[in-house]
């Protein structure tokens, strides 16, 4: 089957974040399964989000049409999020992994208008597609919410990993040798991510007596504002921040050298890094917040705390910093349930409704 797939969101890991791996992942999955797969993809060069989405839409409405005329259309579109919505006939297949409208809210200023636009491309493209993908039961809720989809109309697909390629690149890294546990934190570094939570949460560990190190690896809006909260709640030796790391490997390195994850954040349609902690044998504490529940079963494969709940936060941390053998317990009992999602399985449904 030819199949084309249209995005025009950054594919870099370092800027692309959870779309950037699913794409990346989903054309290698199905490129694996003998289809002829294009991609249809544009890199805006503006740094304002807000003039990023512009040109995006701009590409769209303009660009691709054209792009498709010269390539011949493809068995098959699909577009994700809102890419795509101009076309007429629009993709066969839309897959929101955004959802704006639920992101929008978080934002402010120009960035907040940029996100209610993309809300209402997104709820065009999702109420005209022949056919709807959500990558998490939450997000087929949210898509029903929102767009007014029906659910019975939703396919849910949940996304993968590649769990041998992702152990081999944990196990380029030796276990590090450390005078206090690690905890780790991967997320952009926006206001929804959460993360200024997680630096309460090291303060309050502090007034009990924990010792703790913390490496941040994300970059973002929030950048300069949290690393000066850091300062003044006087965790500034106790936090590295990584900054946005682009080489897999690099990155699978902090994961091998952590202790614990923690994932504070109040919107995830999915959460791929959590994915990719509870492979790595990681116990994760997270907030019970969009898809979170569907991937952790607390006190079972990792701990679920109300969000954005500092004290929380610090009291699962503290559990797990205080108990190593129950912390490497939960770990075990996540990486079993990551098991369960693999690339293949998430390439043969979509086959399906393509076909």
């Amino acid at each position: 089957m030819r199949i084309g797939l249209i995005t025009s969101w950054p594919l870099s890991l370092a800027e692309g974040s959870g779309t950037a791996v699913y794409v990346r992942a989903w054309l290698e999955a199905m490129r694996a399964r003998g289809h002829e797969v294009l991609l249809y993809h544009y890199v805006s060069p503006f740094q304002s989000y807000a003039l990023q989405v512009l040109d995006r839409v701009r590409w769209n409405r303009y660009v691709l049409p054209r792009l498709l005329c010269r390539t011949g259309r493809p068995d098959r579109l699909v577009g994700l999020d809102w890419e795509g919505v101009f076309l007429d006939p629009g993709p066969e297949l839309v897959v929101p992994l955004a959802i704006f409208a639920d992101i929008a809210p978080t934002e402010g200023g120009l960035n907040r208008w940029a996100l209610r636009w993309q809300a209402q491309l997104e709820a065009r493209a999702v109420r005209r597609a022949p056919r709807v993908v959500a990558i998490s039961q939450f997000a087929r809720e949210r898509i029903r919410l929102r767009y007014g989809r029906p659910e019975a109309d939703i396919e849910l697909i949940y996304p993968g990993l590649d769990h041998e390629r992702w152990q081999r690149l944990l196990d380029q890294h030796a276990p590090r040798s450390r005078s206090q546990p690690e905890i780790l934190a991967v997320a952009r570094l926006y206001p929804r991510k959460g993360i200024r939570y997680l630096l309460e949460a090291g303060a309050e560990l502090n007034r009990r007596a924990l010792r703790w190190h913390m490496s941040i690896v994300g970059d973002g809006q929030q950048k300069a504002a949290l690393r000066a909260l850091a300062e003044r709640l006087g965790l500034g030796e106790q936090i590295t921040w990584a900054g946005a790391i682009e080489d897999r490997a690099q990155l699978a390195g902090y994961f091998r050298s952590a202790d614990v994850f923690c994932h504070p954040s109040v919107h995830e349609t999915f959460g791929f890094v959590v994915l990719e902690a509870m492979a790595a044998g990681l116990p994760v504490v997270a907030a019970r917040a969009a898809t979170m529940p569907e991937l952790i079963a607390d006190g079972q494969t990792g701990l679920l705390v109300p969000p954005a709940d500092a004290r929380a936060l610090a009291e699962a941390l503290e559990r797990l910093l205080r108990d190593p053998q129950g912390a490497r317990d939960l770990g075990q009992a996540a990486r079993r349930r990551a098991g369960e999602f693999s690339w293949s399985k998430t390439a043969a449904a979509f086959e399906a409704i393509l076909q």
